[in-house]
């Protein structure tokens, strides 16, 4: 990822890893871990094991968020996803 403006693209990143929660999305492939990713949240988990979950939860109905950082309801599905991560690490 790139961005224009210094950090941007880690700020959009967390911003969509909080949509996708909140939309109940369980998987996100980073395919590979960094220790970036992993201040994050990201986990590393077998290739036998991200296959299970991705049959488990694959049949899930979800639909791709949108996201419009001009709505005060994205904003605060990001402080929330923000303060649930804050309390888990």
């Amino acid at each position: 990822m790139f961005s224009a403006v210094k950090n941007a693209s880690k700020i959009v990143l967390i911003f969509l890893l909080a949509k996708l929660n909140a939309s109940k999305f369980k998987l996100f492939d980073v395919q590979f871990m960094t220790p970036h990713l992993a201040s994050m949240g990201a986990i590393e988990i077998s290739k036998n094991k991200f296959s299970q979950l991705l049959n488990l939860h694959i049949k899930e109905k979800n639909h791709f968020p949108f996201i419009n950082s001009s709505k005060i309801e994205d904003w605060n599905i990001l402080l929330n996803y923000l303060q649930e991560t804050k309390e888990i690490s």
